[in-house]
């Protein structure tokens, strides 16, 4: 983020700064800034691609996965995939007592997660390279809410049946869930299971 923002920095005193065949902009990479004389440098377009990137907001290197890993990324909208009716049903099976909680209590967390990054969240279906293989996936929802531990953040979506999507990481600005794996408990899997995927698999926060 820090690179990120430098750029833009950078990229805004740049186009002050007027030249005749384009404009001279200077970018922050790595650990230095570099100067770009024309809108077509090819550098440049190199490093807005590398910045892109970086904006998504997981972080995954799959040659460095024990596994031949391939994923597939969408964005998915948020308000269809999650409603307050099915998150107050998780936390009574949870155990919580939905009763003591304020009036509107889940419709106000959709709400607020619907109001952020245009109602979208990031999908991360990871598969492995092999004739058979399961898939593991890989959820990312803003925090809108501010959730500022785990525990929060799993008191109001976690599941406690099997199967589902779970929540299992979080920082300032997004919420990670991560479906459930049946394979483990498969006595003789076919292919490479979700488990093994998912095993294999470092992520982390961008």
């Amino acid at each position: 983020m820090k690179n990120f923002a430098l750029f833009v920095l950078g990229l805004f005193f740049g186009l002050l700064i007027l030249g005749g065949t384009g404009y001279v902009a200077y970018y922050y990479y790595g650990d230095a800034w570099y100067q770009s004389q024309k809108a077509n440098d090819p550098e440049m377009e190199l490093i807005i691609a590398y910045q892109a990137e970086q904006m998504e907001p997981l972080f995954y290197n799959l040659d460095s996965s024990e596994l031949p890993l391939s994923v597939a990324k969408t964005t998915e909208t948020f308000s269809v995939d999650w409603d307050a009716l099915t998150l107050k049903k998780n936390a009574q099976n949870c155990g919580v007592d939905t009763a003591t909680l304020a009036d509107g209590y889940f419709e106000q967390i959709i709400t607020a997660i619907e109001g952020a990054f245009q109602n979208q969240y990031y999908k991360y279906v990871f598969t492995a390279k092999a004739d058979q293989s399961e898939t593991y996936t890989l959820m990312l929802v803003p925090n809108a809410t501010a959730y500022k531990s785990l525990e929060e953040f799993k008191a109001d979506f976690n599941v406690c049946d099997a199967g589902g999507i779970y929540p299992i990481r979080m920082n300032n600005d997004w919420l990670m869930f991560g479906t459930a794996c049946a394979g483990a408990y498969v006595e003789e899997p076919v292919g490479i299971t979700c488990t093994e995927i998912k095993d294999s698999l470092k992520v982390e926060f961008n």
